[in-house]
């Protein structure tokens, strides 16, 4: 077996890097994730201005985890990059791990408070416990009940300064109401907090941010 990146020989027949087209002998050269290639450029220009961020959902590694870290290592923000965070509920995830100093996992479901706990235990070593969280990217389950769940589970690390941005508002063509619908009862339920589609594009892109 060759790598489809580099031509390397994959001597692990049970590596988990694979795609669904090809096999590959490290993380690095796992392609960007198909669906997330749309959505990656605006998420790193957005990770390119935070210095915290917490994704909720991070999967193979190889989308939304891959184009954080990438803008969070050229970030301009004047405390630079402090924290980034990913909460996944799956122990291997993600497979292509970031290189970034201040990278952490946490293996949690995303509604729990547990997870809660420990980002904020992390956000306090870390010594960011008193700076706004920049960015909450949230990719898991997309529906009414789970997105509902996870927003006021979350909501205690969020304020004026945080954006929320979530993966699937759009999928297959369609509106996604049932996730949407718990974003924007969020929003009735504190006052504040509006919601924007930000593209239908690649399953769709919705953001939840505080009214300037």
């Amino acid at each position: 077996m060759i790598c489809g990146t580099c031509g390397s020989p994959v001597t692990d027949p049970d590596t988990p890097y694979k795609d669904g087209v090809g096999i590959y002998c490290s993380g690095p050269c796992l392609p960007d994730q198909g669906e997330m290639i749309y959505h990656m450029p605006y998420l790193e220009d957005m990770a390119s201005r935070a210095s915290v961020i917490i994704e909720i959902g991070c999967g193979h590694g190889n989308g939304s985890t891959r184009a954080l870290e990438r803008g969070l290592k050229r970030t301009t923000h004047p405390d630079g990059a402090k924290l980034f965070v990913s909460v996944d509920m799956e122990p291997h995830y993600p497979e292509v791990v970031p290189t970034l100093e201040c990278w952490r996992k946490i293996t949690s479901d995303s509604r729990a408070q547990a997870g809660v706990d420990g980002v904020n235990m992390l956000r306090i070593a870390a010594g960011v416990y008193d700076q706004p969280v920049d960015i909450v990217y949230i990719d898991t389950t997309h529906d009414h009940e789970h997105m509902w769940a996870e927003l006021n589970s979350w909501k205690s690390i969020m304020g004026p300064a945080t954006v929320v941005l979530a993966h699937d508002s759009h999928m297959f063509g369609f509106p996604n109401d049932d996730m949407v619908s718990a974003m924007t009862q969020f929003c009735d339920n504190n006052p504040g907090w509006v919601y924007e589609e930000i593209t239908k594009e690649s399953h769709g892109m919705a953001m939840l941010r505080f009214r300037q």
